[in-house]
């Protein structure tokens, strides 16, 4: 009866599925942010391993890409939780148990393993190497920078320097800057070593700090060493201007601290006008405030990827129009990209969006399962679309012919909880080692491994007590 239910099932989700694929399709393109028009020069590269497996890879790659990657996940998880209390309930009342009671409770020692599958299935989107969409660069004398993105040496980065640059060559990038907190010691000493050792690899590595005021400020292009801790908004941008570097108003979106004018005359050359998890939802209004401001004041607007180490997607891009950039030494690369900034050169930079949605906004969260349901489907091509078919076919065809008892169901899901709660206490494990190695302090290092360990440790203990009752209720 199980067996007959998948199947009609399994025919259901194909037609859905075909359904939207025939009449919502939707192709996934990058679009220019700034005049909101496809951005024809740039396309989308899409790996063959996440065809191969779309069903798993696709989903996470989509959900990382969300403007609310913890929260969205989250509410699928409780939609399954929900379907699976309801026909828990569904299931106690219509067997012939006399106590109905103790059935429903044995059903409910599976609830915690909804928490641990959503706790892995983040822990996984953020730290596996996933096949992510890739933009593909077709535009002359064009390259891709970003001016935003944070190592370990962050209190909240979680990669290291070298594996930051591995992350940005992974997503196409020419340049990027790294921008970590309150600081840029680490970052210079790093530039310095590529540079003494002549390192030609692309992307290059430049020196920059995320400077924290009345509001998050970029500073970028900085050649030496200096604390900025204490400083004014005023002086830390003339710090910046000093040294022929440039300052930008970070996100300001998202907190709007002081009136636009207000950088406007502190001196900053311009303003993030898009952001890497935000530009979906972002009020549209506050989005056209900041380009007319930024237009009218002669202002630069660029992108930020703000990349922490949080998976592999990425999502926002800067494109500088730079001819000869391959025959440019390091400091020239630099000193070019730093030149259309500073002379606010807005038609030599163009800031790249991927889109593979409509906006929307966190007050539809709770409804985000279905609309990431249909989303994500209609952004797909025909060959993964055929990847879902497939594995809907090849795992119906498992279902048919193998014996599925509410027992070995429940001992497959604890079996996997452990396993998962296993990978949560090690990759705690793995953080907390990496503590003494990083200064300043990284406070995510500590403060996730001290959860990660806890949560791992109870896990393993909960779901192995449970699967070894279960197992002797079996044999009994």
């Amino acid at each position: 009866m199980l067996k007959n239910r998948y199947s009609f099932a399994s025919v259901i989700l194909i037609v859905i599925i075909l359904f939207i694929y025939l009449f919502g399709h939707n192709d996934i393109y990058i679009q220019n942010a700034i005049t909101l028009e496809p951005a024809t020069d740039f396309g989308v590269e899409i790996s063959i391993w996440r065809i191969l497996f779309e069903p798993i890879l696709g989903v996470m790659l989509f959900l990382l890409r969300s403007q609310a990657w913890l929260a969205e996940p989250f509410y699928m998880f409780v939609w399954f939780f929900v379907v699976y209390l309801l026909y828990s309930v569904y299931y106690t009342f219509r067997i012939a148990e006399s106590n109905k009671i103790v059935v429903f409770l044995r059903k409910m020692l599976l609830a915690p393993a909804f928490l641990i599958f959503y706790i892995a299935f983040i822990l996984i989107i953020v730290v596996a190497p996933l096949p992510a969409n890739r933009i593909v660069n077709n535009a002359e004398n064009t390259i891709l920078v970003n001016t935003h993105s944070h190592s370990d040496y962050s209190h909240d980065g979680l990669i290291s320097q070298e594996n930051l640059r591995k992350w940005h060559k992974r997503n196409n990038f020419d340049a990027f800057f790294i921008t970590d907190h309150g600081h840029h010691k680490n970052t210079l000493e790093y530039v310095n070593y590529l540079k003494e050792k002549d390192d030609t690899d692309l992307p290059v590595v430049m020196v920059g700090e995320e400077y924290s005021g009345s509001n998050h400020i970029t500073i970028l292009g900085l050649d030496r060493d200096f604390d900025t801790k204490g400083y004014s908004d005023a002086r830390a941008i003339d710090s910046a201007h000093a040294q022929n570097g440039v300052a930008i108003t970070a996100h300001w979106f998202q907190g709007e601290r002081n009136s636009l004018e207000y950088y406007r005359d502190q001196g900053v050359d311009g303003f993030e006008i898009e952001k890497q998890g935000k530009h979906i939802t972002y009020n549209r209004d506050t989005y056209a405030s900041i380009k007319s401001f930024a237009s009218e004041n002669n202002l630069i607007m660029n992108g930020a990827v703000d990349y922490h180490g949080h998976g592999e997607a990425c999502f926002v891009w800067n494109a500088f129009e730079i001819p000869g950039w391959n025959d440019l030494n390091y400091e020239e690369k630099e000193e070019s990209i730093l030149s259309v900034i500073r002379n606010r050169e807005q038609d030599k930079l163009k800031v790249l969006i991927y889109r593979d949605r409509e906006y929307y906004y966190s007050d539809y969260l709770w409804f985000s399962p279905v609309l990431n349901f249909y989303s994500y489907f209609r952004s797909l091509n025909f060959y993964q679309i055929l990847s879902w078919i497939v594995w809907i076919i090849v795992m119906n065809f498992m279902m048919r012919n193998v014996k599925i008892t509410s027992y070995s169901f429940t001992n497959s899901v604890l079996i996997k909880s452990l396993f998962l709660s296993l990978f949560i206490l090690l990759l705690g494990l793995n953080y907390r080692l990496r503590i003494p190695g990083v200064s300043p302090p990284n406070e995510i290092y500590e403060e996730y491994s001290n959860i990660m360990l806890i949560l791992g440790f109870a896990a393993i203990l909960y779901f192995g007590v449970v699967l070894f009752y279960n197992i002797r209720k079996t044999k009994s």
